[in-house]
């Protein structure tokens, strides 16, 4: 997963012949493709994907009978649910055990985690805890 700012812009819009066509930019990736919104979306990089049912624009457009707004764009990020560097919290009461999520969202399979130190000195980890749910 790459940290990553999405935008999509409207190419082409007709709400009467129901024709919604697009582009693709990602703030790391670039240019990323484009489509027609009555299609299933695969973008070149295959990080994007998007079904014909995942989009509300004509609907608004026909429900409020005005055009799109000039220039009009949809963003969004993708979000690191992962660390790739530990940083030790702060420790203000030494009574409290203060905890960094390393990573979430993972697939219920073996994984690895291998602890690097960054320098000399004591790595300020006392234990780490691995949740499973329970298998479906």
């Amino acid at each position: 997963m790459v940290i990553e700012k999405w935008t999509i812009n409207i190419t082409e819009c007709d709400a009467e012949k129901k024709v919604l066509k697009f582009a693709l930019n990602g703030s790391a990736t670039g240019p990323d493709g484009g489509g027609d919104a009555s299609k299933r979306f695969v973008s070149d990089s295959g990080r994007v994907v998007i079904e014909p049912g995942d989009w509300r624009i004509m609907w608004a457009l026909q429900y409020s009978k005005k055009p799109i707004p000039e220039g009009y764009a949809i963003t969004w990020e993708t979000k690191p649910l992962f660390v790739d560097t530990y940083q030790a919290p702060a420790t203000p009461d030494s009574s409290r055990e203060y905890s960094t999520t390393l990573a979430q969202g993972l697939s219920n399979s073996p994984h690895t985690v291998e602890i690097i130190p960054a320098g000399d000195g004591l790595v300020p980890i006392s234990s780490i805890r691995v949740y499973r749910p329970p298998l479906k």
